[in-house]
C-alpha cells in the first residue's frame, strides 16, 4: 500500500471529510469506467442513468456501517488501492446484472416428465 493510500484510508476510517473527498476525486474516474466496462463485457447497454446510479451506490456501500467494507481492504500480496475498488465496482455491476435477469418460464409445459 502506498503512502497516500494509506493516508486517505486512514482520514476516511477516521471519518474526516476532506480524505474522503480526495479518496472520491482520485478513485472516481476509475469506478466509473469501471462499472460502465463491466456493463459492456456482459453486452449489456444501460439504462441512461444507471451507471451513476451504481456509482452512488458503490460509494455510499463503503460508507455504510463504519465504512465496514472499505475497512476489508488489506493490500496485501501487491493488490493496489485501485485493483481492489476495480474488483469491487465490478462485483457490483455484476450482481446488479444477476438480479435483473429473471429466469425464464417460456416452454416449461413442453418439456416431458418422463411419465407415460
Amino acid at each position: 500500500m502506498t503512502g497516500r493510500e494509506k493516508t486517505l484510508l486512514t482520514g476516511c476510517l477516521k471519518g474526516e471529510k476532506a480524505p474522503w473527498d480526495a479518496f472520491v476525486l482520485q478513485y472516481s474516474s476509475l469506478v466509473y469506467h469501471t462499472i460502465k466496462k463491466t456493463f459492456s463485457l456482459y453486452h449489456k447497454e444501460p439504462h441512461s442513468n444507471l451507471v451513476d446510479d451504481l456509482y452512488q451506490e458503490f460509494f455510499l456501500s463503503l460508507l455504510c456501517d463504519d465504512f465496514r467494507k472499505l475497512r476489508q481492504f488489506r493490500g496485501d500480496r501487491g493488490c493496489s488501492l485501485a485493483s481492489w475498488l476495480r474488483i469491487v465496482a465490478a462485483r457490483l455491476t455484476v450482481d446488479f446484472l444477476r438480479k435483473q435477469e429473471s429466469p425464464t418460464t417460456e416452454g416449461i409445459d413442453s418439456i416431458p416428465n418422463g411419465r407415460a
